[in-house]
């Protein structure tokens, strides 16, 4: 899924 909110990219960046 690529429609993800800015919210939930930023944590995906965090976490990856």
């Amino acid at each position: 899924v690529n429609n993800t909110p800015p919210k939930m990219k930023v944590l995906a960046i965090h976490k990856c």
